[in-house]
């Protein structure tokens, strides 16, 4: 299928490589040009770059066949230039050797212009990396190991796979929301492995270099209303997401106040609820492992300023059950690529999907979405908090308004964070873009 024809929505922006080029350059001790095809990888986009590390090829770029053992995966640290199209390899450790070394089924996220990343298959990568880029493409930049592995007993994540990493910055606290995700903890001796699935939400605060777990506070449901067949075992009734993992996960910014193209009754119209606040999000994903439940349900969440609670809301319920989709918010927008289905069905549809893999994308227009607004409205700052409203009020009340259980304007009980106007102007050109962007599908659709 020719990628570049005109006309079609996709277009390839990189050559593949195939894994019989790359094990002729492996084998001879050189870099291939490009890295070979990978999966469990992690990638971030910084600035106009794309950067990936680690993942695994089942062993076929070092061996040439099919060989699926502990050490293939790869350490590879690579930049894809989004302007050019262009690939460097680079350095995967520090001048002292010191780096994440080869890991698969890790997560990581961008914040504050870094790569953090955390998780993976393998004993001791519960430890937690960061990768600053250096000022020019090709030059090294900086690995530091931001903290140790925390095991669940010394009231850490411990170690997962499977989760997801969110970047947020918001009030002055900057680090990632890690999510969901499986333990690959041995069993003990004579016992038989019991994988744990989790439904959790932590926070990773890169000021001070430890996890805190999020306290959930108020809001969620609704739906359910007709939730898809296969996603009956994912139709939750409380305030929070069930446990998961390979689950989609974004974050981006909204306007706090409520917009044109909202809903006319939106809650989050007042003036105590201006500014711009960060909105996480999780999707899909399976309920179980091993054994697959696939999950159709969508929630959107917020932090207080103090990123030590977080507040749950609904979102509408995806067209089909799926886990190991990806996703991206852009312009107001979450979007959903492809995934792996549970069962062929389709509901609603007049015929089955024919194939378990799905290369469909689905667009949600977030400003429209009646929770959102409730997620806002319910978690707005109060005008008395700090004696003002707006972001610089809510800075200023820090977490004090979420830790005394302050009310919210929906009675919340958290007062969200609303952007610092430094961090507003760090994300203007997203922001700018959210109101009105998205392109709508025929007949009103979220889909494309």
């Amino acid at each position: 299928m020719d990628l570049n024809k005109p006309g079609l929505p996709w277009s390839r922006v990189s050559d593949h490589t195939p894994h019989a080029l790359a094990f002729s350059h492996y084998s001879a001790g050189r870099q291939p040009p490009s890295p070979c095809g990978r999966f469990g990888h992690a990638s971030v986009v910084i600035g106009d770059a794309l950067y990936l590390y680690g993942g695994h090829d089942g062993g076929y770029s070092r061996t040439n066949r099919q060989d699926y053992q502990p050490g293939h995966d790869f350490d590879e640290l690579w930049r894809l230039d989004l302007t050019t199209g262009a690939w460097t390899r680079l350095p995967s450790a520090g001048p002292d050797g010191a780096g994440p070394g080869k890991r698969y089924l890790l997560a990581a996220a961008e914040v504050s212009g870094r790569m953090v990343l955390y998780g993976g298959l393998v004993d001791g990568q519960g430890d937690v990396w960061s990768y600053t880029p250096a000022g020019s493409p090709s030059g090294p930049g900086v690995w530091e190991k931001l903290a140790e592995e925390v095991p669940e007993a010394a009231g850490g994540p411990g170690r997962r796979v499977g989760h997801t990493l969110v970047g947020w910055a918001a009030g002055g606290v900057a680090g990632v929301v890690m999510y969901g995700g499986r333990s690959t903890a041995p069993p003990p001796e004579g016992g038989s492995f019991k994988s744990k699935v989790y439904d959790d939400a932590w926070f990773f605060d890169l000021g001070s270099r430890s996890w805190r777990k999020l306290r959930s506070v108020g809001l969620a449901p609704p739906p359910p209303a007709a939730a898809p067949a296969a996603a009956a075992a994912a139709a939750a009734t409380g305030a929070t997401p069930p446990g998961r993992l390979y689950h989609a996960a974004m974050a981006t910014v909204l306007p706090a106040g409520g917009n044109s193209n909202g809903p006319s009754s939106s809650p989050g119209s007042s003036s105590s609820s201006s500014g711009v606040a960060r909105v996480g999000l999780v999707a899909a994903g399976t309920l179980t492992s091993p054994g697959l439940t696939c999950a159709a349900d969508a929630w959107a969440f917020a932090l207080d300023c103090a990123a030590a609670a977080i507040t749950w809301s609904r979102l509408p319920d995806l067209p089909a059950a799926l886990y190991d989709t990806r996703g991206a918010a852009w312009r107001g927008g979450a979007y959903l690529q492809g995934g792996h289905l549970c069962a062929l069905e389709h509901p609603g549809r007049a015929a089955p999907y024919p194939f378990w893999y799905v290369n469909e994308v689905l667009q949600l227009d977030l400003t429209r979405q009646p929770a959102i607004a409730q997620l806002l409205a319910a978690t707005a700052p109060t005008q008395g908090a700090g004696g003002g409203s707006g972001p610089d009020a809510t800075a200023a009340a820090g977490g004090a308004g979420a830790a005394g259980g302050g009310a919210g304007a929906g009675g919340g009980g958290l007062a969200a964070c609303r952007l610092l106007p430094g961090e507003a102007a760090a994300a203007k050109a997203e922001q700018e873009a959210v109101v009105g962007a998205l392109p709508r599908a025929a007949g009103g659709s979220d889909e494309l």
